[in-house]
């Protein structure tokens, strides 16, 4: 598995290939106290905690559902809950979870760029770790036009997305592999679609098989075709750490060298 990570730039390729291991690092303590707080707690509770009620929901990028099945808690009477993902592996993960312990959740094997415009569009679009897939200017428009395509006026999209804004000392930095992953890229600078690898890890010393990459896009090319696609607000979200945790300051490396931030753009 880890040569098709290590030489595949096929997100679908990669997936499908390390579907289970990558399942096991969603359990990193980071993702609860970091990514999952600032997520649900600082953006999506923040903005939606009435209009969540009765929501339509999308969930790009979806994979295991791991995500979705937490949108269901957050919004038990949501109206309809969809998670979709470009990996059969993944999706098929999802769906013998929705049958052991449904949560009606309905799950779809697609690329979000290629969705037709719905006729019922969502009022809440989600996606952890979507657009940085997108390899090139016109993957990313068309990322970001399927999402804003399948909006219903003034709804609103939720993204945790790999750190475009993160300073150089937060790439091929070890102090991440206390947090189960490494984030590298090769070169002098970051340039627009340039591969940053990860890989995860067991412990500090032991790197697992689980290897794929996301792609850097310069934050003004985020912002420009967001305002291009027809959305009327954009904002940048830094991650924090839950303050109610016992071992905030084990977080505090990566609060201040994160590689993930949060997006937040209303239609």
């Amino acid at each position: 598995m880890s040569i098709v990570a290590e030489r595949s730039h096929d997100t679908k390729e990669i997936y499908d290939s390390i579907a289970e291991q990558y399942v096991e690092f969603k359990k990193a303590p980071y993702r609860t106290a970091v990514e999952q707080y600032t997520f649900f707690d600082l953006m999506l509770l923040k903005n939606e905690r009435e209009r969540g009620k009765n929501a339509r929901i999308l969930d790009l990028a979806c994979g295991d559902g791991h995500y979705t099945r937490k949108l269901r808690d957050l919004f038990p009477d949501a109206s309809y809950l969809c998670g979709l993902d470009i990996s059969s592996s993944m999706i098929d993960i999802a769906k013998q979870r929705e049958i052991e312990h449904p949560k009606n959740i309905d799950y779809i094997c697609a690329d979000g760029k290629d969705l037709p415009p719905s006729e019922t569009p969502y009022d809440i679009i989600t996606a952890i770790y979507y657009l940085n897939y997108a390899q090139t200017h016109e993957d990313l428009r068309a990322m970001i036009k399927g999402v804003y395509d399948q909006l219903k006026p003034g709804g609103s999209f939720y993204s945790m997305n790999e750190n475009v804004r993160s300073p150089m000392d937060g790439f091929n930095n070890p102090m991440h592999k206390k947090y189960t992953f490494y984030r590298e890229y090769s070169g002098d600078s970051l340039r627009a679609g340039q591969p940053i690898k990860y890989t995860y890890y067991w412990d500090v010393n032991t790197p697992s098989k689980c290897v794929f990459f996301n792609y850097y896009m310069p934050p003004s090319t985020y912002e420009d075709l967001f305002k291009e696609c027809g959305f009327s607000s954009f904002e940048w979200v830094p991650v924090q750490c839950n303050p109610k945790i016992d071992n905030v300051s084990f977080f505090d490396d990566l609060v201040r060298l994160p590689h993930v931030i949060g997006i937040i753009a209303k239609k």
